[in-house]
């Protein structure tokens, strides 16, 4: 059970929660759909506006929730100019609200992000920890110069056992949500993902290589082509599977530095979970 009482502008109850304790969206739905919520001591069933002052209540089992006082990130590899870790999927990279970057800087690390992962994704998230570093990392994010693996549990067995695909991803930014289409569309960015089968099944393994790290990439295609995300309430795969959070992690990175930059030395090494 959580406690607090709301201090802030006008905002929806939802918001307000997630910004404190980190669930997802769709696991505070159903906390909503259960009455499981109580605003100034009354159960509701709705995303209700919050205007400073409401005392609530959330009645939920504690792995639903990732609370920023508890929340443990384990260190994956750190020097003086860069930290990885493996974020908890729950836990907003950085911004406001419960952050990854937060925690890390109340144990002492002078972090800032350079990319980030959704806040239901977890796994590897870079820091840079000094001014030189950041650029470096940024502009090798920013051009590709990182080679990026995730591992999805998906609902169903694709036809291909590995894949290069290209698509177009128009964002809903109203919604929060991403569309993909086979052609270009108004407004549209062109993605590439690329995945191989490692395990197979009902809700198959797969590396997933991201080229082009567009809001909800990995989940929007694989949803395009027939096999999202298994866990994934938003782009469709979580009513009558076994999983009800993401089955989506970021699991392996390797840098591509050039030679004169003050990072090459980390260059081929590999950093995965």
């Amino acid at each position: 059970m959580i406690k607090f009482t709301y201090e802030g502008s006008p905002k929806k109850l939802s918001k307000a929660v997630a910004e404190s304790y980190s669930p997802g969206y769709y696991t505070f739905k159903k906390l909503l759909d259960n009455k499981d919520v109580k605003v100034n001591g009354a159960r509701v069933k709705d995303d209700v506006t919050l205007y400073g002052g409401e005392k609530i209540i959330v009645y939920t089992p504690p792995d639903l929730i990732v609370e920023e006082k508890t929340a443990e990130i384990p260190i994956i590899y750190e020097d003086k100019n860069i930290l990885i870790v493996n974020k908890p999927a729950g836990l907003i990279t950085a911004g406001e609200g419960a952050t990854a970057e937060n925690l890390l800087k109340k144990r002492g690390y002078s972090v800032c992000a350079v990319h980030r992962l959704d806040r239901n994704t977890g796994g590897l998230t870079v820091f840079a920890l000094n001014d030189i570093a950041y650029k470096e990392l940024f502009k090798a994010f920013k051009e590709g110069s990182v080679e990026k693996f995730y591992h999805a549990r998906i609902k169903g067995e694709p036809k291909k056992k590995q894949d290069d695909m290209t698509a177009y991803l128009v964002k809903d930014a109203d919604n929060s949500k991403v569309y993909v289409y086979d052609e270009f569309r108004l407004n549209a960015e062109k993605i590439r993902t690329a995945y191989r089968v490692i395990e197979s099944g009902e809700y198959p393994l797969l590396e997933v290589r991201l080229f082009t790290g567009k809001t909800h990439q990995i989940r929007a295609h694989l949803a395009h082509i027939g096999h999202p995300v298994a866990g994934d309430g938003k782009y469709g795969a979580i009513t009558g599977t076994p999983y009800k959070t993401l089955q989506l992690q970021a699991g392996r990175i390797i840098f591509r530095f050039p030679e004169k930059s003050p990072l090459f030395y980390l260059n081929s090494r590999e950093y995965k979970i």
